[in-house]
């Protein structure tokens, strides 16, 4: 079984301690032996929020990630949960 992904993001400090970020990610699945099926549905990540540092050790952000399935066999895209996530780190 094989498989292949990565991620590519950035960030941009808006300055006072405000960033806003974005994060492009897709991991694709082999096929079974037999050539027939694939052992996993693809699946498209972006990713985008917005965060606070209050000091160095403290920061808030919310972020909102978009799930795209890829139904390559099908030859089409599914948009899947999405999810909007306010986190204090």
């Amino acid at each position: 079984l094989s498989h292949s992904g990565g991620y590519v993001e950035g960030k941009y400090e808006l300055g006072s301690g405000v960033y806003c970020a974005l994060r492009y990610g897709r991991i694709d699945y082999g096929y079974i032996d037999d050539g027939q099926a694939a052992w996993d549905y693809g699946i498209q990540r972006i990713e985008t929020g917005f965060g606070y540092y209050f000091d160095r050790r403290t920061r808030l952000k919310a972020l909102v990630q978009l799930n795209i399935r890829l139904l390559a066999r099908l030859g089409h895209a599914v948009q899947g949960p999405n999810c909007a996530v306010p986190t204090v780190i």
